[in-house]
């Protein structure tokens, strides 16, 4: 719940300049405390292969588990709008540890949405930050540049030689009229890989994320997702794998299938990419960030794989139509 807010909170998304930013080893790491091993074993088992890491983060969203090295707490209500989708790209190996929906003008008293105290009203834009493998993100980079600038992205691995970040210019790319998402292939020049030695050298940039209007003060944009700081959030990002999560299968009683699982994490570690993905249009209701998943995972599906996709969507029509019988059935006035 956010509504008890006075102040959106200033982290890991915050700007690095800022003095209200900590370094992010105090911020986020110092606080980390880890579970016992068995614990921890109990909530994630020992995965032997991506498909299984992938099922741990699925049963998160889904609330059938309650941590992850990342999370310390079951999912915000907040995210109950985009939860099917996120176990969706989840099941498909897109890993999210943090995201949020579009909110566009709602009261900040909203007990889900709403921060700040009365009278104000919050906007954010929708993001999400997830894990994925290479392969995953060169399909995920290819399609980003068909997405007319409307989506801002950084992804970077964990040693930081491989960094690739969207055009200066793509987070005020305006919509073009009458297209959702204008998938013309034109725009693959705004798709920018960097060096080390050009990433160290690449100006910082700020992208609000949440902000919020109150009578008589300045706009408050309290969360953004900063370049800086995502470079520096990234080894605490990629070091949770193995502090908080390949820590707990150590020991000399550990068994094959437990050090199967500790190299597959270490594997992770070392050649997954970290990325993040803002989509900048929290205006239009067509706009979805996670269009651009449902293009790479469906393109990449096979013949099985997509007709259990047509029957879960079938089964989630068929729940919504019930839903909205049964509102009608409450809504018709009894005779009296």
């Amino acid at each position: 719940m956010t509504s008890s807010w006075r102040e959106y909170p200033n982290g890991r998304w915050g700007d690095y300049r800022s003095a209200a930013t900590f370094e992010l080893g105090d911020y986020y790491l110092a606080e980390k405390q880890r579970s016992p091993s068995i614990e921890s074993k109990a909530l994630w088992g020992a995965p032997q292969n991506a498909a299984e890491v992938a099922n741990v983060f699925v049963k998160y969203v889904q609330g059938k588990i309650d941590r992850l090295p990342w999370c310390d707490q079951k999912l915000s209500p907040e995210s109950e709008s985009i939860s099917q989708s996120l176990s969706w790209i989840n099941k498909h190996g897109f890993l999210t540890i943090n995201s949020q929906p579009k909110v566009n003008g709602m009261p900040s008293t909203n007990k889900t949405y709403g921060w700040g105290g009365t009278g104000g009203v919050c906007f954010q834009k929708a993001y999400v930050e997830f894990f994925c493998s290479p392969e995953s993100w060169a399909r995920l980079h290819q399609c980003l540049g068909s997405f007319n600038g409307l989506l801002s992205y950084h992804a970077i691995n964990s040693r930081g030689d491989e960094e690739y970040l969207d055009s200066e210019n793509n987070a005020n790319t305006p919509r073009p009229s009458g297209s959702k998402f204008g998938f013309d292939g034109n725009d693959s020049a705004k798709i920018k890989r960097l060096s080390l030695g050009e990433a160290s050298k690449r100006q910082g940039r700020v992208n609000a994320v949440t902000w919020a209007v109150f009578p008589g003060r300045e706009i408050i944009q309290p969360t953004v997702v900063d370049t800086e700081t995502f470079r520096l959030w990234k080894a605490e990002a990629f070091e949770l794998w193995l502090s908080q999560w390949a820590s707990v299968y150590q020991g000399s009683s550990a068994t094959d299938e437990e050090q199967n699982t500790m190299r597959l994490i270490q594997n992770i570690h070392d050649n997954w990419f970290l990325v993040n993905i803002v989509d900048n249009d929290y205006v239009s209701e067509s706009s979805d960030i996670f269009e651009i998943f449902k293009k790479v995972i469906l393109d990449y599906m096979n013949t099985d794989e997509l007709r259990e996709r047509v029957d879960m969507l079938e089964n989630e029509n068929a729940k919504l139509h019930m839903e909205l019988v049964k509102a009608r059935i409450n809504a018709t006035p009894k005779p009296q």
